[in-house]
């Protein structure tokens, strides 16, 4: 899944404060905050509330794939069927 390009933007986390997205790396990102780089998965990190960013755009975007993310996962786990002893007997 490609994300959007974040490197640069300014992102807030309720423990660390605010800090800039140093590197993404596919579903990774890495945060400098005052108190050293931490990483984040996307997009559980906006989904979930870990970063929120001053741009309602991408958070909102972030936000969406995640609710897909879910929908998706929630449909591909189909239940597998048994197939019953008696028609193997039958057959």
């Amino acid at each position: 899944m490609k994300f959007p390009d974040i490197i640069g933007m300014k992102v807030k986390n309720i423990r660390y404060g605010e800090g800039n997205v140093t590197d993404q790396n596919g579903k990774y990102v890495t945060v400098e905050f005052t108190a050293g780089a931490k990483n984040f998965i996307l997009p559980d990190a906006f989904e979930k509330g870990f970063l929120k960013s001053a741009d309602e755009e991408i958070s909102a975007c972030f936000e969406e794939i995640g609710s897909l993310k879910k929908t998706k996962e929630k449909y591909v786990e189909l239940p597998t069927h048994r197939i019953e002893s008696s028609f193997l007997k039958d057959n």
